[in-house]
């Protein structure tokens, strides 16, 4: 199975870009099964020059998936918000070219949170959510259209259930969460993803941050914290306003081997808005992996002071240490939110850049 991370590709030359990268390295990208974050709905005649970062997809994109038997579009993200209009006839074009998506849905979706597929005869269930705070500023309390927020403990509560009933099943969850250009993960998803692994997950899998994160190997199950961005453009979306650093012009695919559950890296460098093959490893052996993670082993409370040491984003950013439901969280949440609509406020004066 292949992973990827956010997918935002506006033209038609892009999804044809994407799909010749594909065709030229198919010893690493041939697969039964592929899942990817569709960073934007799909539509053809959007227009990039919006003067807000309003993400979507062409058509052609999917093309590129022509070789899969399965495959996943993960649509719990913040920018499935910007069009919520096209969320239906999103999913209508994806069943039609035969993907399966996940993720977000209607009031009358009984199942958006989760989807099923089979490969190497295990049953394999895909958990898509998103962190609520990336939906700050989307206002869709009167609509229909949801997108599905991490909780966290009904997710465990539903891998106990499932693990308890098909002990054979594999799970992932694949998660939109973390700031935007953090290069390690707060220690509350670190604890989450650890607690997911012990309830039965065998994969965590996160996004948004836009660079990646590392991971680690954590008793039988992986836990990869940030890929990073597949193909999102760089000066293209919010009238070219919306950009990124060269930290984020590296991209992180992973080849999931679902039988045995072993993982492989695929490294991919995408700088100047091309896609290039960096490397490819094993994860518990990879010395580009090491650059990213040099949090993996250490204990929850040995992680705090790393974080505290090595974060990027500090200011008036409060820490979370584990996703309880208690006042402190509630408080720091509101502070983050409001810093948060200030910053949107400030970007749309030209006072700073655009955060995603």
């Amino acid at each position: 199975m292949i992973i990827l991370g956010d997918i935002a590709a506006p033209s038609e030359a892009s999804g044809k870009l994407i799909a010749d990268f594909f065709a030229d390295h198919t010893e690493l990208f041939s697969d039964q099964s592929v899942l990817f974050n569709l960073e934007g709905l799909i539509s053809d005649h959007q227009d990039a020059n919006n003067n807000s970062p309003i993400l979507f997809n062409h058509s052609a994109v999917l093309k590129s998936f022509d070789g899969y038997v399965e495959k996943v579009a993960a649509l719990a993200n913040n920018h499935t918000l910007d069009l919520p209009h096209l969320l239906q006839s999103t999913k209508q074009m994806l069943a039609e070219r035969g993907f399966k998506s996940v993720g977000a849905g209607n009031t009358r979706d009984a199942d958006f949170q989760v989807t099923e597929i089979r490969e190497d005869n295990h049953r394999v269930l895909i958990i898509n959510a998103c962190w609520d705070f990336l939906l700050y500023h989307q206002n869709n309390k009167n609509s229909e259209v949801r997108v599905n927020v991490i909780d966290e403990f009904a997710i465990l509560r539903f891998v106990r259930k499932v693990r308890a009933e098909d002990p054979d099943c594999r799970i992932l969850t694949y998660f939109h969460w973390s700031f935007d250009l953090e290069i390690i993960p707060s220690p509350s998803y670190r604890v989450f993803a650890k607690d997911l692994i012990d309830a039965g997950v065998s994969l965590v899998v996160g996004g948004h941050s836009h660079c990646v994160q590392g991971g680690e190997k954590y008793k039988n199950g992986y836990i990869v914290y940030g890929l990073g961005n597949f193909y999102l453009p760089s000066g293209i979306y919010a009238n070219g306003k919306l950009s990124f650093p060269s930290m984020s012009d590296l991209g992180w695919a992973l080849k999931w081997k679902v039988g045995t559950n072993e993982l492989e890296n695929i490294w991919v460098d995408s700088s100047s808005n091309q896609l290039k093959l960096v490397t490819a490893d094993a994860f518990e052996h990879s010395e580009e992996l090491r650059k990213y993670s040099g949090y993996a082993g250490l204990t929850d409370q040995e992680y705090v002071v790393y974080f505290k040491t090595h974060r990027r984003k500090r200011k008036i950013t409060p820490t979370f240490y584990n996703y309880e439901q208690s006042l402190s969280n509630r408080i720091k949440m509101r502070l983050l939110k409001s810093r948060a609509r200030i910053a949107r406020l400030a970007a749309k004066l030209n006072l700073i850049g655009w955060q995603n």
